[in-house]
C-alpha cells in the first residue's frame, strides 16, 4: 500500500510512505492531522515500511519501530534522453520548481538577486505586482514543458525545507544538471559535483550558491 497525499485507513502488511508532512510538527493542517491518525491506526497490520531515503527512514523511526527498508528508485523520466541536453550549459537560465505549499518556502524567492542577463522561471501563479522583467512566473507545468526546460540545461532551484523524496533533484541528478537546494537532510541523499547547497532561509547564501552554479 502507498501512503501518499490522501490519508486513508488501510490494512496491509507492506507500506510505502511517500509523504513526510505527516511526521513534521512544522506542518499543521487538518489533512496532516487526519493522516497521522489513520497512519497510527493502520500500523497494527504493517510488518514492513518502505521509504525512499535514509533521511526519511530516520524520521519515520522516531514514530514507529516497525521494520523499515530504504527502497530508492529512479525518476522514471524515460522520454528525456541525456544526449539531447545542451552539454555546453546555460548559465542564463534558472528554473525554480515549486508549488504553493507552505513548506516549499517560496518567500525566499522574493529575496533572490537575479542578474539582468539571467532568466528565472518560477512554477507559481500570482506573480507579485512589482516584478523584474527577467523573472517569469509560469504557473504549473506539465511533463512536456519540464522536458523542454531540462533539454536547455538550466540550473534547477529547490527551496523547500521539507521533502521526503525531491523528484526535481532526483531528475537533475540523473540528467547531470546543476541544481541548488538548501542544506537539509533530504539533500544528503544526493552526491553530485553539480549540487550547490545554501543555508536555509539565508538569501545571501542562496545567491552565493546560485553564483557558484552559474560559474560551474
Amino acid at each position: 500500500f502507498v501512503f501518499g497525499d490522501i490519508p486513508i485507513l488501510f490494512k496491509s502488511q507492506f507500506l510505502l510512505i511517500q509523504n513526510r508532512l505527516y511526521f513534521d510538527p512544522r506542518f499543521k493542517s487538518f489533512k496532516s492531522f487526519l493522516g497521522r491518525v489513520f497512519l497510527k491506526a493502520s500500523m497494527h497490520w504493517v510488518k514492513t515500511i518502505f521509504v525512499q531515503t535514509e533521511a526519511m527512514k530516520s524520521v519515520v523511526r522516531l514514530s514507529y519501530n516497525n521494520k523499515i527498508l530504504v527502497c530508492s528508485h529512479p525518476s522514471g523520466r524515460q522520454q528525456l534522453d541525456r544526449s539531447i541536453i545542451d552539454v555546453s550549459g546555460n548559465d542564463n537560465l534558472v528554473i525554480a520548481l515549486t508549488s504553493a505549499y507552505k513548506h516549499k518556502n517560496n518567500e525566499l524567492l522574493k529575496e533572490m538577486r537575479s542578474e539582468h542577463d539571467t532568466m528565472l522561471y518560477i512554477t507559481l501563479d500570482n506573480a507579485p505586482r512589482y516584478l523584474q522583467e527577467n523573472i517569469i512566473y509560469i504557473g504549473s507545468i506539465g511533463e512536456e514543458t519540464v522536458s523542454k526546460f531540462y533539454a536547455e540545461n538550466p540550473i534547477i532551484l529547490v527551496t523547500s525545507y521539507l521533502e521526503s523524496y525531491s523528484l526535481p533533484l532526483v531528475e537533475a541528478s540523473e540528467l547531470g544538471l546543476r541544481f541548488v537546494c538548501p542544506d537539509e537532510d533530504y539533500s544528503e541523499h544526493f552526491q553530485s559535483p553539480n549540487m550547490f547547497v545554501y543555508e536555509q532561509d539565508n538569501a545571501e547564501s542562496l545567491n552565493s550558491a546560485l553564483a557558484k552554479a552559474m560559474n560551474h
